[in-house]
């Protein structure tokens, strides 16, 4: 863990431009989907640089003209914290925060600045299984391939309900990603159809995809119906289509090796003569699961925000059958709603903790998912010389960047010269800033100084 980074540079010629006040800047510390969706709450802050010795924030106002703004405190002595909740848009809305941030000195730094909240917006998210079914008494190797294509992708997560997804790691960056994977099945009954779910979820920073990939496994059952003399036992929706069964003089008619999966619509008749009557008959069933709960890529944060945070996908129904919904319990977290996302797939709406922490999911008090909701804080920072622009004596590239490696704006560095006042900050994207001495800093043309880049820990 790298919380402190070190870069010798040398100094400019000082030019006689004059230092400019930098201006406010928000990032995002967590998770949250930032779209106009009426439902997400979004932890927000806002940092103003300020100097070593110089004044600090000692309160804060902050208005939407469009959203909400709940839970402002300052947290630091240039920080800011807040929670930001869009308007309902199909077109998105521009957003104008009015700041007023009154400093220890008295003094007010006030400023208005325009978000632009884009409508919620889906990736693209693609997802296939081979083969698409299996036989129960020769079950085989399943390669999955998943794809997720979209600006500013946040990540692809594949998982199965049952079996062994190895293979590498998501790769790409940026408008695709993908995974190439192979499922082992799990040990399978012969004699009883399962159904496997491979699901994939990607998001990006305004909304989320999800597919579900199904393998039904095939079986052949036997069945044991009582019928009159005389009728025949007849079956529909067998995958090997078996020969009608005549009754037995005692009406105990057996019907041995249907083949069948849980996805087609089984049904049972008696037959007499021209007559039909439907029968209700147990079939077996092997692995199936109560269903699948997966975080959506980004949103697996205790932030204390409000949002989308996990999907759950629930088997199809057996046999043709009605589908319905297990009841869904979430221990951890507080589940506030949830969003249809597909007949089968929901998306849970959650009030996440601030604090890192365990989440299960139950269907019908099953536990069908734990997710830990961790900090999306950085723990590594490293210092690059950038060239210097005009009116700068030096200039430098700092990146924060999680234990996998993503950038990330939490925290927000500290740049400083060793022994020295802070830097100021300009923000260039998720987790990339650069670091600057303005004009008129002291100090001989190609004097060396040593910078310094630190990741304060998390505020209280």
């Amino acid at each position: 863990m790298i919380r402190r980074g070190l870069l010798l540079a040398a100094l400019l010629a000082s030019s006689t431009a004059e230092a400019q006040f930098a201006p406010l800047t928000v990032v995002r510390p967590g998770g949250g989907i930032l779209a106009a969706d009426g439902v997400s709450v979004v932890p927000m802050q806002i940092v103003l640089q300020v100097r070593d010795r110089g004044p600090r924030i000692r309160s804060a106002r902050i208005v939407a003209s469009e959203g909400e703004i709940t839970g402002t405190r300052v947290i630091g002595p240039g920080r800011v914290h807040f929670f930001y909740k869009a308007p309902e848009r199909r077109r998105g809305v521009d957003e104008i925060f009015d700041v007023a941030l009154t400093l220890s000195d008295g003094n007010t730094v006030a400023e208005a600045f325009t978000l632009s909240i884009p409508a919620a917006s889906k990736p693209q998210v693609e997802l296939t299984v081979d083969p698409g079914e299996l036989l129960a008494e020769a079950p085989s190797s399943i390669r999955v391939e998943a794809s997720a294509f979209g600006d500013d992708l946040e990540g692809l997560e594949v998982q199965a309900d049952h079996g062994r997804l190895s293979g590498e790691p998501v790769s790409g960056r940026g408008k695709t990603l993908g995974r190439t994977a192979t499922l082992e099945p799990p040990e399978l009954p012969p004699d009883a159809p399962s159904h496997l779910m491979v699901v994939a979820v990607a998001a990006t920073g305004v909304g989320y995809a999800v597919k579900v990939g199904d393998v039904p496994v095939a079986a052949p059952v036997r069945l044991s119906v009582e019928i009159p003399p005389g009728s025949r036992l007849e079956v529909n929706g067998a995958k090997n289509n078996p020969a009608p069964v005549p009754a037995p003089a005692d009406g105990r008619t057996v019907m041995e090796d249907v083949e069948v999966d849980l996805t087609s619509p089984l049904t049972v008749f008696e037959v007499t003569g021209r007559k039909r009557k439907q029968l209700s008959t147990v079939v077996p069933t092997g692995v199936v699961s109560t269903g699948i709960a997966v975080p959506i890529p980004g949103q697996a944060v205790a932030d204390g925000g409000t949002g989308p945070t996990v999907v759950v996908v629930i088997p199809p129904p057996t046999f043709g059958a009605p589908l319905f919904w297990p009841d869904i319990e979430v221990e951890g977290a507080t589940l506030v709603r949830t969003e249809d996302v597909g007949p089968r797939v929901k998306a849970l709406v959650l009030a996440r903790p601030l604090e890192p922490k365990t989440v299960r999911v139950l269907l019908d008090e099953q536990a069908v998912g734990t997710i830990e909701l961790g900090a999306a804080r950085g723990q590594s920072v490293k210092l690059e010389s950038l060239p210097a622009r005009s009116g700068e004596r030096l200039a430098a590239s700092v990146v924060v960047t999680t234990p996998e490696g993503d950038p990330t704006d939490l925290p927000t560095p500290k740049v400083r010269l060793e022994g020295g006042d802070a830097m100021p900050l300009e923000r260039v994207a998720v987790g990339r800033y650069r670091a600057t001495l303005p004009a008129g800093y002291p100090g001989a043309p190609g004097t060396e100084v040593e910078v310094v880049a630190e990741l304060p820990p998390l505020p209280k």
